[in-house]
């Protein structure tokens, strides 16, 4: 009768004696008030609550019939559950309140209501997550302007260092970027591995707020504590579209990382011919990383034949050492990589270069 919201059958079950503190057959977690908060059903929640259940009970995780109100967006069940003194600022395990709920899904009027009711609106759960970090990672745009007015912090991190800002990048929404920045947010802010928004943007191919984000003065050259740049890690992911904004906007082609790979060494170590074309109208075809290999020693060593006949067609040199004195020959050959090595005899590689130890491809 409770799952199917049948109020006078409930009424009668509850007046000749049923018992109201068993959990769902089905699901532990959830007793009457729980399963009737996820249905939304006003008339059997009172029902329940008249006949003394506690509208604060808690599952085994820490859920409250209001937090399964929420999850469900029953807007009604909220506004009544609260009138019959809900606890607000009660935490699941791991520590989310009914306003990290609600900036999760985007219930503005809700939002609004439980911070009437003094939710906590820079609550933190067991990773620092606030409210408004949710709003971010959900693109609730409203929701985080709603947060900010009522005193939320901007810049708040969570466990990784990461503020909104980042999660916003990450999500990929520009409005939330923009309501962001617009709003006094860090554009440079770092996380624990020094990642900026605009890199996270960048890596996980989100053009347009790559775009925003350089419009309000982000650095495009920022480099982590890996030697990361921007561009590096839109090549790294093969994001030939935020490649190209990147370079035309001024990224540095030819920055390395820790190992000293630029983004052409990635982009030729992974085979990616698109971003491969592109940069090569302008990087360094023979830079070299800290051991000394170039592009053509990265697709060589890691089998990418389209990669290696298209620097080869750019002219790339057979013969660049690397700092053992390895040739791109060296490398296909130790590895058995036929094909490669086929391609660089074509293009005249020396078969009796000599390495440190005095050996030949």
């Amino acid at each position: 009768a409770v799952k199917k919201g049948e109020a006078d059958v409930v009424r009668l079950l509850l007046k000749n004696g049923a018992e109201t503190g068993r959990h769902d057959g089905g699901d532990p977690e959830r007793t009457l008030l729980h399963m009737v908060a996820m249905k939304g059903n006003v008339d059997v929640l009172e029902l329940l609550l008249e006949h003394k259940l506690d509208v604060n009970t808690t599952s085994p995780t820490g859920w409250t019939p209001l937090h399964s109100a929420m999850m469900k967006g029953r807007e009604g069940a909220v506004r009544f559950l609260i009138s019959r003194g809900a606890d607000v600022r009660a935490k699941t395990e791991g520590g989310w309140t009914a306003l990290h709920k609600a900036a999760e899904i985007g219930y503005k009027e809700i939002a609004q209501l439980l911070l009437d009711k003094k939710a906590l609106v820079s609550e933190k759960n067991d990773n620092r997550v606030t409210p408004l970090h949710k709003a971010a990672m959900h693109k609730s745009p409203s929701i985080a302007n709603l947060l900010l007015d009522n005193g939320a912090d901007i810049n708040e991190r969570d466990t990784n260092v990461r503020s909104a800002l980042h999660h916003a990048a990450i999500s990929g929404s520009v409005y939330m970027v923009k309501v962001l920045l617009e709003r006094g947010a860090d554009v440079d802010t770092m996380d624990k591995d020094e990642i900026t928004p605009l890199q996270w943007a960048a890596g996980t191919g989100h053009g347009n707020v790559v775009e925003v984000l350089l419009d309000n003065g982000a650095e495009i050259n920022k480099i982590t504590d890996k030697g990361l740049t921007a561009l590096f890690l839109a090549s790294r992911n093969r994001r030939l579209g935020v490649v190209k904004i990147l370079v035309n906007r001024g990224a540095d082609i030819d920055q390395g990382n820790q190992h000293g790979w630029t983004a052409l060494h990635q982009a030729a170590g992974d085979g990616d011919c698109e971003v491969l074309e592109f940069l090569l109208a302008e990087a360094n075809i023979e830079q070299k990383s800290l051991d000394g290999r170039t592009p053509l020693h990265m697709a060589a060593t890691d089998n990418q034949f389209e990669a290696a006949k298209m620097l080869l067609e750019t002219r790339a040199d057979t013969e660049a050492r690397d700092m053992n004195n390895w040739t791109s020959l060296h490398w296909a050959a130790s590895r058995g990589h036929g094909n490669v090595a086929r391609v660089l005899l074509d293009a005249r590689a020396n078969t009796e270069a000599r390495d440190d130890d005095g050996w030949t491809p």
